[in-house]
């Protein structure tokens, strides 16, 4: 686009003189790209891949490090969300925050199912113990159990982990 205008002027000797500027606008043109439907298509697939595949990451490691995650609404939250995503692990699909039951057996169904070794007092449920809501009597001094239970973050010794045991059977 071209911007013209003309000054007029009186010039030192008293004539008329006449001055033109001309001003030009660059307007610069983005190309976009076109894909075709196949393309893209195929796109959503890889991206919807990915989303699937950081899910299952985002699962194992808050699986993973469930005596951490019991503790904190917003990750127990975010883990039910994951839970519920398959509705063979998590069929009851409650999100609320808190660690219960459900999602108790929903997070053993998922760690049996991806060959995931639980810690801690999950791994007494994940093994059996705790569907009476009672730790039987026998299985704290059965042998080898103690090699089976790793001592959560906040116990110091196996004693550490058996109280937790036992007073989280006794909250069932």
């Amino acid at each position: 686009m071209i911007l013209s205008f003309v000054l007029l002027g009186v010039g030192t000797a008293g004539a008329q003189t006449t001055t033109t500027a001309t001003t030009t606008a660059t307007t610069t043109v983005t190309a976009t790209t076109t894909i075709s439907v196949v393309e893209f298509n195929s796109q959503v697939q890889d991206l919807t891949k990915q989303i699937s595949e950081i899910k299952a990451k985002l699962t194992k490691l808050l699986v993973d490090n469930i005596e951490l995650v019991k503790t904190d609404p917003v990750k127990v939250k975010l883990l039910q969300e994951l839970l519920a995503g398959d509705k063979t692990i998590y069929p009851e699909g409650v999100i609320t925050g808190t660690l219960g039951n459900l999602t108790t057996q929903a997070i053993v169904r998922y760690a049996n199912r991806n060959n995931v070794v639980l810690k801690g007092p999950m791994r007494l449920i994940q093994l059996g113990a705790g569907k009476s809501g009672q730790v039987p009597s026998g299985l704290l001094k059965a042998p080898g159990i103690q090699k089976k239970i790793v001592p959560t973050a906040n116990s110091s010794s196996t004693g550490g982990v058996l109280n937790n045991l036992k007073n989280i059977f006794r909250k069932k």
